[in-house]
């Protein structure tokens, strides 16, 4: 109840008090909505019917006409025969009162009065605000305009002595309420208008924000004007330079409270209303000529209050890292993670580039941070593969690169980065080539041995062959060190123990059919290489060469009686949990073998290939944990050997085969044969050098050059840089998911799904359910609905994101936006399921979402 409903509440009451009983007449309803407010909710009555209602604090009758004054006489009879007390209000709407001739005059003169009640709202609530200690100047100033009401004079706030008439309408008097109302509501502003309160407005948001504000025009045309305004203002409040003629002649806050309240209004807008804060913004934008305004975009600071700046922003950063400016560029990318233009929620596109600019400035640092360490070179082979393999080593290089290439092949803007993009890709190839070329110098000089480190034909004996219990032995072709070492951050999220990741030396040269033999049984007592007879090397071990994954299986499963060997593939996809616990169950050893890397590297195009590499660590992980629930619950993962994959080879870092001798085998990044030339940028090393009891040679490029010889241009492996040298080896315990009852689907609420996917990155809305104090760690992913592959994963989050492991963590019931990324471009029909960490179990799935990707 309002301060006039109050005030009327208190005189009826003690009107009644005094008479017993009030007919009263409101020839216009202006009293209506209060007299509706005591009949409480539903409709009003068709007829005429006594209602106990309690006014000025007592009970009393109240009968509201309906249209006969012959049917209110009826209903009130039964009040008042009989009864001096009762308290009688009879309510006649829309009718005067009339001097002569009225059935209501006996009601009337029971009140013991002739003259009406007759209240006028405006006199009604004048009074009210005097007695509230109004002075007479603010009633004025409140009462001088057309089209008051009881609603709206009853929803003002008299509080210290003053009053707003903007409250009524917009639900406050504060300026961070009534601006973005205004601005957003045309009902608001209409209202306005009408009661006659666009001045008032004008002068809150002259005294509030500094900005003065005409209010002669249409309520649409100062909304306009005050959009730009309040806009201009934002952007000067943040700009660190000389501000575009443009808007030199638009005011502006003078006081520093005054831009604060700028900044918290347009936050709310962007917030609040962000249809409306895109819209008006681009208007203001378009009709200032911003975007090509003189303007550093250095200079704009924080704050993208327009379209353009951020992407005069991006455009800048692009430049930074073409000037190996990178820790400049990472200052912008993070000012802008909570920027309106780069949600991505609205605007995921933009989200992404900027994800690819952050990755390219991460790069960039780390390029330089190992730069300067090389400054000062390790002395010996065994140095830099430690400084490689450290934790906080130099593989890291590797694995920017790797996230980097991804992000910005995610985008569909990698143009804007164009120059930084190949810039910092080549000072990671340079680094690269220092790399490599170091390491071979220190390798040749300590006769290529790595002393003290792990040997890969020593992984099985020491790693699988000495434990008693059930091992699975994972091989992954190409894993490179620094996938090793995600690889093992991804497991220990969903509970692997005793985790440890070793480096190990890969058997030269670096090819599937010598590391994958290094890996087997009996490696460590006797392994060699030598040619085959189809062509070609292969390792070989006790005088057995094992080309070709059918040799090493067959021989594998006769030295290790039972073992059980299969694809990841075959795994993940191929049986059922249920089939998979029979297949293991009773083997010593399950080998499953992981193709996915090389074959990626080596058959698809560059962005793809980085993409599915991308998935294959998620797969291991999804392999482990499902080997586990089958009943293995130690584990080895290591790789045949690692890769190089940069930018393509030009012609300069291409080399010319040796002239002359015999060519046993011929890969990008090694040869094997007896005799013939050594080009300038390689060096020979006789096989019996590496310990092989064999004639051959070996010749790899000293840097990162490749032959001329078939195959990819980007992806290569085969000689003895630490990328292709070194491996990881992984042991760790993992133990199996016993699921009690079923899935807890409710837990989770997903929201906003897409009805058709049209751009590789898209959102959904996660809710937690339940109320558990526990925060509760997911991951989102997208699977193919035809075969069940993943295709995607959530990538961002506007909150509870681990970027480093790509979980979500859900704390309450608050709503979070969450982005999802597609990595596969071929998927016509996926579901986004959501996977407890943890337990692997899916707690909510949505329906089959078509995908139809704009081209």
């Amino acid at each position: 109840m309002g301060i006039v409903a109050s005030f009327m509440d208190r005189r009826l009451g003690a009107e009644l008090n005094e008479h017993g009983v009030l007919v009263w007449y409101d020839p216009r309803c202006a009293w209506q909505p209060w007299i509706e407010s005591l009949l409480g909710p539903g409709p009003l009555y068709d007829e005429a019917t006594t209602i106990d209602v309690e006014i000025g604090g007592r009970p009393a009758h109240l009968v509201h006409c309906a249209g006969s004054y012959y049917e209110l006489l009826n209903a009130c009879e039964a009040v008042v025969i009989g009864s001096g007390t009762s308290r009688l209000l009879v309510y006649v709407p829309g009718e005067p009162y009339l001097e002569s001739l009225t059935p209501l005059r006996e009601l009337e003169c029971l009140g013991g009065e002739r003259q009406p009640h007759q209240w006028d709202l405006t006199q009604a609530a004048r009074q009210a605000f005097q007695s509230a200690g109004l002075s007479e100047g603010k009633i004025d100033e409140l009462m001088d305009r057309e089209g008051l009401d009881f609603a709206y004079l009853d929803s003002i706030n008299v509080g210290d002595g003053g009053a707003s008439p903007l409250a009524p309408i917009f639900g406050s008097s504060r300026e961070t309420e009534v601006i973005p109302r205004f601005l957003a509501e045309a009902g608001c502003r209409d209202e306005a208008a009408a009661k006659g309160l666009l001045g008032e407005v004008a002068k809150l948001v002259d005294k509030s924000l500094g900005l003065p504000l005409g209010s002669e025009a249409s309520p649409d045309k100062i909304a306009d004007e005050l959009a730009r305004v309040l806009l201009v203002a934002e952007m000067r409040s943040d700009l660190q330079g000389p501000e575009p003629v443009a808007i030199s002649q638009i005011p502006k806050p003078q006081a520093e409270e005054q831009v604060d309240r700028v900044q918290r209004i347009c936050n709310w807008l962007r917030r609040d209303y962000p249809d409306l804060y895109e819209s008006v913004a681009d208007k203001v934008e378009s009709d200032l000529g911003l975007a090509s305004a003189e303007l550093d975009p250095l200079a704009l600071g924080k704050i993208d209050t327009f379209r353009f700046e951020e992407r005069r922003l991006l455009q800048a950063c692009d430049g930074l890292l073409a000037e190996n400016q990178p820790a400049q560029a990472l200052e912008i990318v993070d000012a802008r993670s909570d920027s309106f233009w780069t949600s991505i929620g609205r605007f995921p596109e933009r989200h992404a580039a900027w994800q690819a600019c952050g990755e390219l400035a991460r790069l960039a640092l780390t390029v330089e941070e190992v730069g300067r360490a090389l400054e000062r070179p390790p002395t010996s082979a065994r140095g830099w593969a430690d400084s490689y393999t450290a934790r906080e080593g130099w593989h890291r290089l590797d694995r920017r690169f790797r996230e980097a290439r991804y992000r910005l092949s995610r985008t569909q803007e990698s143009s804007t980065l164009e120059q930084g993009a190949e810039h910092v890709f080549a000072c990671y190839d340079g680094l690269v080539e220092q790399i490599a070329t170091g390491f071979v110098e220190a390798l040749q000089a300590d006769r290529w041995d790595v002393d003290g480190l792990l040997r890969q034909e020593e992984v099985y004996d020491r790693h699988v062959a000495r434990r008693s219990e059930p091992v699975a032995y994972l091989l992954a072709d190409a894993m490179r060190f620094e996938m090793g070492a995600e690889l093992a951050e991804l497991l220990e999220a969903v509970g692997a123990t005793s985790m440890r990741l070793e480096p190990a030396i890969a058997c030269a040269p670096t090819i599937t059919d010598v590391g994958m033999v290094a890996l087997m049984p009996g490696a460590e007592r006797s392994f060699s290489i030598d040619e085959i007879e189809k062509g070609g090397v292969s390792g070989v071990i006790g005088g057995r060469p094992l080309f070709g994954s059918l040799a090493r299986m067959g021989y594998a499963m006769g030295q290790v009686p039972s073992l059980v060997e299969m694809t990841m593939d075959a795994l993940l996809h191929g049986l059922t949990l249920k089939k998979l616990a029979e297949e293991v169950s009773g083997a010593p050893v399950v080998v499953i073998r992981s193709q996915e890397i090389d074959g990626a590297g080596e058959n698809l195009p560059n962005g793809v290939a980085q993409t599915v590499m991308g998935t294959v660590l998620e797969d291991i992980r999804k392999a482990a944990l499902r080997l586990a629930d089958a009943g293995i619950s130690a584990f080895v993962i290591a790789a045949d050997h690692g890769h190089l994959f940069g930018q393509r080879r030009g012609d300069d870092m291409k080399i010319d085969p040796p002239e002359g001798g015999k060519t046993v085998d011929l890969h990008r990044r090694c040869w094997v044969g007896r005799g013939g030339s050594t080009p300038l940028a390689c060096v020979r090393i006789p096989c019996s050098e590496l310990g092989y009891s064999t004639d051959l040679d070996l010749m790899v490029p000293r840097g990162t050059g490749v032959f001329k010889a078939g195959g990819d241009l980007a992806f290569h492996h085969g000689g003895l840089s630490l990328q292709e040298l070194v491996i990881p080896v992984l042991t760790f315990d993992l133990k199996g998911r016993k699921a009690k009852g079923k899935p807890e689907a409710d837990r989770i609420l997903l929201e906003g799904a897409p009805t058709q996917i049209t751009n590789r990155i898209f959102s959904i809305t996660l809710r937690r359910t339940d109320l558990a104090l526990e925060p509760l760690r997911v991951r989102l992913l997208a699977l193919d609905n035809a075969g069940g592959s993943t295709v995607g994963q959530a990538a961002f989050a506007t909150s509870g994101w681990d970027a480093e492991g790509w979980i979500l963590e859900l704390k309450g019931g608050d709503p979070v936006s969450v982005g999802i990324q597609l990595d596969n471009d071929e998927v016509e029909e996926l579901r986004v399921v959501v996977v407890e960490v943890g337990t692997d179990r899916t707690l909510k799935d949505t329906a089959p979402i078509p995908v139809q990707l704009l081209r």
